[in-house]
């Protein structure tokens, strides 16, 4: 660790490799087309590696994030984010070398932009299906045959089909939990492929969010799953009950600035700018902002008895545990802290250091 001198996220590559084959597998075993979200990772090198793995497509959150790996060679790039008719021009570059998916949340936004659209593209219409964030409800079908009778206006797009993020299964802290978001989500996305079938042959569905891909294994009548937090896992992931703590790929390793025994506190250089601000409430009902691991080599272990960030500011974390680990934490030490969302921890980093030190970078 002579090498950490301020805040570094480091990824485990072997957890990481292990956690996209692991989806690999479980989406050949069901017969879904796979096409993970890259917004996690944001990186060419752990692209890489999904293409290693026999991936052929994805799905990004911004249009400059689909240009960035478009350079990198991937030629079907999903955009998961309501279409903006303002980013006309970049979406017509775009599309002009790669098959593009735009999502549609509502009328208004695809009478403004089919107009300046130039070149082909596909659409998916989101559906809403518990998450309430966007998408349409599914029983408004009005709003659904508004869209499809403008998309049918226009030549140059195709209509590909149904798509959902169920999100509000973050919220959910079991398996049955996960199970019955999921099953709701099938539900509703398989009733609306039977209403539609008949009209659109081939259209399609689109699901995905880690909690239910990791867990579910009921994808009856769904096409494609596109979830990303996977790649790495987080504390979130583990209190939901998506994964274990031995799955989680990223780890910040903070060095120690500070120790105050007699408050049971160390303070690292780690702060909201590093970590974000989100947050999980543990067992007793205290909010904290990552947990403390073992460096160990390759790996990070968690200790026998545990310790958490309390309190983050701009480059502070305050720690706090048990009073014997206190007392033997030194200033100059580096401890390692375990994300609560990995993937506002990775886009607030930047760049990825990995356990034999070689750098990632991101876009």
């Amino acid at each position: 660790m002579d090498v950490l001198v301020r805040p570094t996220l480091l990824i485990n590559e072997a957890n990481t490799r292990a956690n996209i084959a692991r989806m690999v597998r479980k989406a050949a075993r069901h017969h879904l087309k796979f096409r993970p979200h890259f917004k996690t990772h944001q990186s060419r090198q752990v692209a890489q590696w999904y293409r290693e793995e026999g991936v052929t497509c994805c799905t990004v959150s911004s249009v400059q994030m689909a240009s960035y790996f478009a350079v990198e060679g991937w030629q079907d790039i999903t955009i998961a984010f309501p279409l903006n008719p303002r980013e006309a021009d970049s979406i017509n570059q775009l599309a002009s070398y790669v098959h593009l998916n735009l999502l549609a949340v509502n009328a208004e936004a695809l009478e403004l932009f089919l107009p300046q659209l130039h070149v082909a593209a596909s659409i998916w219409i989101e559906v809403d299906t518990g998450y309430h964030r966007t998408g349409v409800d599914p029983d408004d079908a009005a709003s659904i045959e508004s869209m499809l009778q403008t998309l049918g206006q226009y030549p140059k797009v195709s209509f590909e089909g149904f798509l959902s993020h169920a999100g509000h299964s973050y919220k959910a802290r079991s398996t049955a939990a996960i199970q019955a978001i999921q099953d709701e989500e099938v539900q509703i996305m398989t009733k609306l492929k039977g209403d539609y079938q008949a009209r659109y042959p081939g259209v399609k569905l689109s699901v995905g969010d880690t909690p239910s891909c990791s867990v579910c294994e009921n994808f009856e009548g769904i096409d494609e799953i596109r979830p990303g937090n996977f790649v790495f896992y987080d504390l979130t992931q583990v209190a939901i009950g998506s994964c274990t703590h031995k799955q989680i790929a990223l780890v910040m390793a903070c060095p120690v600035v500070a120790v105050y025994p007699h408050r049971q506190e160390v303070i690292v250089h780690g702060g909201a700018v590093h970590f974000s601000r989100d947050s999980l409430v543990d067992t007793q009902g205290v909010t904290h902002f990552g947990q403390v691991v073992v460096l160990q080599g390759n790996e990070w272990l968690l200790p026998p008895q545990p310790a958490f960030v309390r309190s983050l500011s701009q480059e502070h974390g305050i720690v706090t545990g048990p009073p014997d680990w206190v007392a033997a934490v030194k200033v100059g030490d580096i401890l390692g802290i375990l994300p609560v969302h990995a993937c506002l921890t990775a886009d607030a980093m930047g760049e990825f250091l990995t356990t034999t030190n070689s750098r990632i970078a991101m876009m």
